[in-house]
Formats: C-alpha cells, sequence, structure tokens
C-alpha cells in the first residue's frame, strides 16, 4: 500500500534481499558471487542500492542495483555488465526526476 512504501526503510529492505540473491546467482551457475550495500549515484541523486559481483565459465559479471520511491511505487533499477567500468557509463545515461 502506499502507507508501507512511506514507511519502507529502502537500506533495510535491500540488505535484506543479500542472501537470496547470492543464492539465485548460485542456482544460475555464478561462483564467487558478492553483494554489498552501496550507495548509488545517478544524475546527481545518491540511492540506496547494492553492487554485486560474481563469475560464470571464468567471465566476470558485475551489477549495481539503485531502489527509490516515486509516489506510491517503488522502482528498482539493476543494471549488469561483464566489464565492471560500464556499469557507471551506462547508469549515466539514466535521469531521475
Amino acid at each position: 500500500s502506499a502507507l508501507q512504501i512511506v514507511a519502507l526503510d529502502l537500506k533495510a529492505n535491500i540488505e535484506s534481499q543479500f542472501e537470496a540473491i547470492k543464492d539465485s546467482f548460485s542456482q544460475m551457475g555464478y561462483s564467487n558471487v558478492q553483494v554489498n550495500y552501496a550507495k548509488v549515484t545517478v544524475d546527481g541523486k545518491e540511492f540506496d542500492g547494492a553492487e554485486i559481483s560474481a563469475e560464470i565459465a571464468g567471465i566476470n559479471y558485475y551489477s549495481t542495483l539503485f531502489c527509490f520511491k516515486c509516489g506510491r511505487y517503488l522502482a528498482n533499477v539493476t543494471v549488469g555488465t561483464m566489464e565492471k567500468a560500464k556499469v557507471n557509463q551506462i547508469l549515466g545515461y539514466f535521469t531521475v526526476s
């Protein structure tokens, strides 16, 4: 509900998902899965988020997710790539109003 969104602690919500994220990646065949809380800067604004790194078949994978409240809704955005430097490049294309 809208009241639940207003009262939601985004950092605590994100951190509560870490084990599920690790399990999901492991079930897909990834190893060395790391999930860490991070402040993510997008369009000059700071958001609660997480950085994920993992490996599959000798290939590294990097992902950043961030969440924000937008009226009565909770938005979750995830960007993933095989090149760590590209994550910030891709996040640079976002505009948050």
